[in-house]
This record gives C-alpha cells, sequence and structure tokens, in this order.
C-alpha cells in the first residue's frame, strides 16, 4: 500500500480485502478494529505528523490488550516511524520507565512512535520533553465498532448501541467479533459480553422500593427523588435538576438495596461499582487505578438511558486535608481525576443519577460533597423502637399492634456486635457510649431504613 493511501477513503474495503485474503483469519478483527479505531481518533494533521521524519510521537491506547493490537498494526502498515511498544514489567511487577535509548534512531532522521496506554509512568522525562506529538486512542465507540464489524463480516451490524459496549476491552470486542458469523451475530455476542462483565448489578434483579420496608426519612427521600426521575424522564424537568448524594451508615443497613430499588422503582438502569473494584479490576499502580475509575464514568455516560450510578465505599478516597506529603503525591491525582469525572457526568446534559456510600461521612474530602458535586447527604442508620414498631407492623399486615410493639422492643440497635438500642435517659446499654451521626437527643438515629430481607 503506497504510503499516502494508509488512511484515505479505502481503508475498510482494504480491511475487508486482508480478512478474505488473510489465512490467520484469527487475527483480522483485531487488525480490523485497530485501523478502525485509529482512522477514527486521528485528525489531518496527526496523520500527517506520522509521514513527517524526525518525529518523537506519543500514543496512548485505552487498555492493555489494545497497545500490542495498535502496535502490531501501525508496524504492518509500514508508514515509516519506529514502532516501540512501552508495557514492559519488572520483576516486582511494575512497569519500566524507558524509552530514552530509543530516541537514537533520530540521528538517523528517523521518526519513533512510542504505544503505550499510561505515558506518564512508562516513558521517561526524556521521552515527554522531545515528544512532537500526542495522540490519545479513546475506547471505541459504536461507529467504530459498527465499521469493525462490516469490515470483518462485509455486512451492516444493525441494532448496536452505546450500552451493548458497556464495560468491554479490546480483547472482548475483537473476541465477539469473528468472520465466520452473521453481523447480528456479532452484536449479539457484544450484548452479552457487556451484560456479563457488568455482573448481576441491573436494577432488573432489584425489589422496588415499595417491597422494601424503610424508615420514614429514607422513604421520604426515595419518594422525593423518585417524582423528580419521573419529571426527567418524562421531559417535563431537566437533568439538572437531578441531585447527586452520598448514602451514610454503618454496614449491613442497606444503601446498595435501596439505591438499586430506587433504579428499578423509576425504570432506569443501575450500574454499580467500588473504589476497592477501581484497584483489584487494575494493576493498583496509579494510571491503571484512574483508568478504572475512568471506565465507571464512562459506562455512565454511554448507557442507552436514563441510569442510575452507585459508587461503593467512597470512604475509600482519602481526605486530602488529612494526608502527608508523601500520600498526597499519589492520592491527589486519583481524587483530583473523580473529582473531574463528577462534574464531566453533570456537564454531559444526561439523564444520569450518582450515587455514592459510605460508612464514614465524616471521613470524605470535602470537595466531593460540596454543591454541584455529591451534594445530598442521606443518613442511612437502623430504626429506633418507635419505627420498629411500625415496620413489623407493616410486615403483619396491620395486625397485630401490640405483637409489633413487642417485636420492636426485643430486636434491639445492633451494629458490629454492639448493643446500641437507646435508653430512656438519652444513654445507650451496652458497650457503645456516643451518639451516632444523625442522632438526635434522645439517641435514636432520625433517618434508618430497615430492609426486609427475603
Amino acid at each position: 500500500m503506497a504510503r499516502n493511501e494508509i488512511f484515505d477513503a479505502a481503508t475498510l474495503a482494504s480491511i475487508a480485502r486482508q480478512v478474505e485474503d488473510d489465512a490467520a483469519a484469527a487475527v483480522a478483527p483485531a487488525m480490523a478494529l485497530a485501523r478502525c479505531m485509529l482512522d477514527a481518533a486521528l485528525s489531518r494533521r496527526q496523520r500527517r505528523i506520522l509521514r513527517r521524519p524526525g518525529q518523537v510521537i506519543i500514543l496512548a491506547t485505552f487498555d492493555e490488550p489494545s497497545v500490542e493490537m495498535i502496535h502490531d498494526c501501525l508496524r504492518a502498515m509500514a508508514i515509516g516511524p519506529r514502532i516501540v511498544m512501552m508495557a514492559e514489567r519488572s520483576r516486582h511487577g511494575r512497569y519500566k520507565s524507558g524509552g530514552v535509548e530509543q530516541l537514537s534512531v533520530l540521528e538517523d532522521g528517523r521518526s519513533i512512535l512510542f504505544v503505550t496506554t499510561d505515558a506518564a509512568a512508562r516513558l521517561a522525562p526524556e521521552v515527554h520533553a522531545a515528544a512532537d506529538e500526542h495522540i490519545i486512542l479513546p475506547p471505541p465507540d459504536v461507529r467504530t465498532v459498527r465499521r469493525t464489524i462490516r469490515a470483518v463480516t462485509g455486512a451492516v451490524a444493525r441494532g448496536l448501541i452505546a450500552a451493548d459496549l458497556s464495560g468491554l476491552s479490546s480483547l472482548d470486542i475483537i473476541t465477539a467479533i469473528r468472520p465466520t458469523i452473521s453481523s447480528a451475530q456479532c452484536v449479539a455476542n457484544l450484548r452479552r459480553a457487556s451484560q456479563r462483565r457488568r455482573g448481576p448489578e441491573g436494577a432488573g434483579s432489584a425489589r422496588p422500593l415499595g417491597e422494601l420496608a424503610l424508615t420514614r426519612a429514607v422513604r421520604s427521600w426515595s419518594e422525593d427523588t423518585l417524582a423528580t426521575m419521573a419529571e426527567v424522564t418524562e421531559g417535563s424537568a431537566p437533568v439538572s435538576i437531578l441531585r447527586y448524594g452520598v448514602m451514610q451508615g454503618p454496614p449491613g443497613t442497606g444503601k446498595t438495596t435501596i439505591a438499586a430499588g430506587l433504579a428499578r422503582s423509576a425504570g432506569w438502569q443501575f450500574h454499580s461499582d467500588s473504589v476497592a473494584g477501581w484497584f483489584s479490576s487494575s494493576d493498583g499502580h496509579l494510571g491503571g487505578v484512574v483508568k478504572a475509575a475512568s471506565r465507571f464514568f464512562d459506562n455512565l455516560k454511554a448507557a442507552s438511558g436514563p441510569i442510575v450510578g452507585f459508587l461503593d465505599e467512597l470512604d475509600a478516597l482519602p481526605n486530602r486535608a488529612s494526608l502527608d506529603s508523601r500520600d498526597s503525591q499519589w492520592w491527589s491525582p486519583v481524587i483530583t481525576h473523580v473529582l473531574l469525572q463528577i462534574d464531566l457526568l453533570r456537564q454531559a446534559g444526561k439523564p444520569i443519577l450518582l450515587l455514592a456510600a459510605t460508612n464514614h461521612f465524616n471521613k470524605l474530602d470535602a470537595a466531593l460533597i460540596r454543591a454541584g458535586r455529591l451534594e445530598s447527604h442521606v443518613p442511612v442508620y437502623p430504626p429506633d423502637e418507635d419505627e420498629r414498631a411500625e415496620l413489623f407492623h407493616s410486615l403483619l399486615k396491620g395486625d397485630g399492634r401490640s405483637e409489633a410493639e413487642i417485636l420492636a422492643r426485643l430486636s434491639p440497635w445492633r451494629h458490629a456486635g454492639r448493643n446500641r438500642e437507646p435508653d430512656r435517659g438519652g444513654k445507650k446499654r451496652g458497650t457503645c457510649t456516643r451518639r451516632p451521626p444523625g442522632a438526635g437527643r434522645s439517641g435514636r438515629c432520625r433517618s434508618a431504613p430497615f430492609v426486609r430481607k427475603p
């Protein structure tokens, strides 16, 4: 292929021919996806830079499997620069920072292109200082994947939506797209893979709020929020009316159940993640954690309809005011990135309700809970005796008021193995002597949910 025809209008036709002629058909979807991603991301100016001699180019792609995929694709194109893949790990599992030795090709008038996922961590400062161009390859969107399917199968992919790509890696995508099946089957594979990646977290399996036994305060908040969500769904209110919030309370009080039930009752999608999940789903280093966080917010923005996003263990993000200088160097970029993603979520103008959960509201960074971000505070605590009596009365189908009061007295407020039942004098029996946050002078929590177990 001539050098000036690499990214012309015949890209898809050439890819289709390659798929037909390539004896190793298993690699064809990877090549097709890589070329379509490059074609969608590169501007005319960047394409000219790729053909220009004596250039240092950094290309950052969105996930680990795509590094080798893009590397192999660019090498096959023979566009001129020396292509270097930066993904080498040290013995301790950390990525090596390098690229200085490869800069020597500039002495021969050649260009060099570094392909990586985390340029800040994997390329030496000398490489960043010498770079003439930074190219970012985002996750493939619907249009790019449709073009890939057409290049591989020769048929138009119909019915593919953004939600079908939610949570998928580049390896997931090329595994779902196969030259031996139809385009419709490729779409079905992508949809199934996305559903499995997201796991059993959809609102469809959750109980609606009407089937949950909630305290008065939580029910009041949920009913107000449901009314707002209904207005947004109908189009009678702007999406900006939705208030992002934090649910606070000890473990086991039903924060996740309430959030999923809210989505189910409103007919909205539900997508959940946790700060701990960002670490477990990545390599645990700064770049990997940031990318995992981005995937959560990108999935919300890519949803095909109204969606509730739920972020658990928010207090795993430390308060920057409490960090020493060493910890601050690592955590500050993560927290700043999350703050930016929340702001971008607001600016997206889509029907998205973001809720978070924490066991320690007082440990949260002040910037997270300021107005415009997670501004709504929803205390979620076990019920006091009066509320327990009402809950038991509702569970007894309106019968046995006295029995419900007896059950309420026999079911003291317990948390973490401690009897925290308020006494009449405002003191508490048992080992806990401090009044919990959100409790009144009597020691009873004013907003405590009780989730009915099946």
